[in-house]
């Protein structure tokens, strides 16, 4: 079965966002403060709490490649909980959980003409939401004296109308060259969503460490530039991949009652991170973002009914770690 293009592009966001989270893993001691991010989901008991804002913009829906509907979308406010709980381990592989939250004020207004075809979509709702659990499994093991690491995730997903749906990712990262300076590897991610083909998207990671306070992290198409200043003060800049994903109750005949909105964001950023001993830590990032692909389909992702188009916007994020190891 044919995947559309921008199915694909937003399945191998997904993938290099968990692609990035296992390469932080494999990192060695002179990246700390990036690897520390991704321990903290197998090594303690952590929450994190993100706040994120931006103006006011446009957007155009369309529907068969025909306009269907237009607007403005107000400034929104997203806000992130996520609790992460180690579990136990077997062998080489340890295994912990997550639960999350996320809450999202952002009004479709529509133009004159298009406001019933809005609140049909159920976009006029102001405030979304969306519960996730996930089961995160991460092992390591050596085949032909190179290490090898393996990922696994299962979400599931909810919202204020119900269940949403249970997908499935899993990774295999294979170093080729590994040491204090230098990484560099190749792999593979396999995306399993209920109700759909089962795609697997090659992936390259490169990894440079300058010093003992600057470090590179490649992964095509994010980029991270992380500068050490201090065991307590690290400093970023690059490009990541981010998701802003809701269930909608919709009254059109054409489409399912519940139905998933899906935007994935390209994000160019500066963030400054201060830690204040070895459990809390403070973040505050800024930059633009911009859809790389925005579209609402099925609950279960299968098939998509209406695309988006949208404005590039500023952004600025804030967020608070506390980890009890």
């Amino acid at each position: 079965m044919a995947v559309n293009s921008k199915y694909n592009i937003r399945n191998i966001g997904l993938a290099v966002v968990l692609w990035l989270f296992a390469v932080n893993l494999s990192a060695n001691n002179s990246a700390d403060s990036v690897k520390s991010k991704a321990n903290s989901h197998f090594k303690g008991t952590s929450l994190q709490i993100n706040y994120e804002k931006t103006p006011d913009g446009t957007f155009t829906l369309k529907k068969d490649k025909t306009k269907y509907a237009s607007g403005k979308t107000e400034a929104y406010n997203k806000l992130k909980l996520n609790l992460s709980v180690p579990l136990f381990t077997y062998k080489k592989f340890r295994f912990s959980l997550s639960a999350k939250y996320t809450s999202l004020d952002n009004n479709f207004i529509a133009d004159n003409g298009f406001v019933q075809r809005i609140d049909n979509l159920g976009l006029s709702q102001k405030h979304k939401d969306l519960f996730g659990l996930n089961l995160n499994i991460f092992g390591n093991t050596k085949l032909f004296n190179h290490n090898v690491y393996i990922m696994g995730l299962v979400n599931a997903e909810a919202c204020s109308f119900g269940f949403g749906r249970c997908t499935g990712i899993a990774t295999v990262m294979y170093n080729i060259k590994e040491n204090r300076r230098l990484a560099f590897g190749l792999g593979a991610v396999v995306l399993i969503n209920t109700f759909s083909p089962f795609p697997i998207y090659p992936l390259v990671t490169f990894r440079y460490n300058f010093s003992e306070k600057l470090l590179l992290n490649v992964t095509p198409p994010m980029l991270n530039l992380v500068f050490r200043y201090d065991k307590n003060n690290t400093f970023s800049l690059g490009s990541m991949i981010d998701s802003d994903n809701f269930f909608i109750k919709t009254q059109n005949e054409d489409l399912p009652s519940l139905c998933r909105y899906s935007k994935c964001l390209f994000k160019g950023y500066v963030s400054y991170e201060r830690r204040f001993k070895s459990s809390f830590s403070f973040h505050i990032e800024g930059g633009c973002q911009t859809a790389m692909s925005a579209y609402i389909s099925g609950k279960n992702g299968h098939k998509r009914y209406i695309t988006q188009n949208s404005d590039l916007l500023p952004y600025f994020n804030i967020g608070l770690r506390y980890t009890v190891r």
